[in-house]
């Protein structure tokens, strides 16, 4: 029933967040309402969802089961539902649901130009 921000600067937990960590780094959020939630550090990542995981800088978790991991390119990278592991690839995103194997070639619909 614990939430914990284990330092950095400017780093902060919202209201009636459980079990949720901020590792360290810089303004990062773990949004109201969530639970299970980590932003390990960086800067400027949020996670918002159940479950979500923000790494890097403007890395945004936005929705349930979502894994962001951003580059230092300086714009957000958010995810857009449920279930998604996103990272930048040479400019571009990959999505890719997890109730699919991940060791497979991407098909061409999964990555969008950013």
């Amino acid at each position: 029933m614990y939430s914990a921000i284990a330092g950095g600067n400017g780093n902060r937990i919202q209201t009636y967040v459980l079990n949720s960590t901020i590792g360290g780094g810089e303004g990062n959020t773990i949004q109201s309402k969530c639970i299970y939630a980590t932003v390990p550090g960086g800067k400027s990542n949020s996670a918002a969802g159940y479950f979500s995981f923000a790494a890097g800088y403007r890395a945004k978790a936005m929705h349930d089961g979502t894994f962001v991991w951003a580059d230092d390119t300086d714009a957000d990278h958010a995810s857009t539902g449920d279930n998604q592991f996103l990272h930048p690839c040479e400019r571009r995103r990959a999505t890719i649901p997890w109730n699919q194997p991940l060791l497979r070639q991407p098909d061409p619909s999964d990555v969008e130009p950013l």
